[in-house]
């Protein structure tokens, strides 16, 4: 039972192994002329120039199907914000917006620094 678990010497895939399988295959494809995206973008934008209804969802579909390939997907963000003690916002009543930029207008510390030069 000592053997389970744990690091071991030579345990797992080699260093590099699937990269570089992986690139070649890429480099392969561009060598050989023409690959499998350029395919799919080309047939989209042949399907979109003859603008007929029908052509158009099929080139949408197209570009549906090429898209992770061209545009990475945006990370989602959790945050959670929390707060114990609770806050309140005192404004002053003003009476035009000249008054109210006065008070509320950003300070020389948020303002851009390069005019001041």
């Amino acid at each position: 039972m000592s053997n389970r678990g744990g690091k071991r010497p030579g345990a797992g895939r080699p260093i590099g192994s699937k990269n570089q399988r992986t690139a070649e295959i890429a480099r392969a494809a561009a060598e050989s002329g023409i690959t499998p995206i350029e395919v799919m973008l080309g047939t989209m934008r042949e399907l979109w120039a003859l603008g007929t209804p029908e052509a158009k969802r099929e080139a949408a579909e197209i570009a549906k199907d090429a898209a992770p390939y061209i545009h990475p997907r945006l990370a989602s963000i959790d945050q959670t914000v929390s707060e114990d003690r609770p806050f309140a916002l005192l404004v002053e009543p003003c009476s035009n917006a000249q008054e109210w930029e006065a008070i509320y207008r950003p300070r020389a510390a948020l303002e851009d620094k390069s005019s001041s030069e």
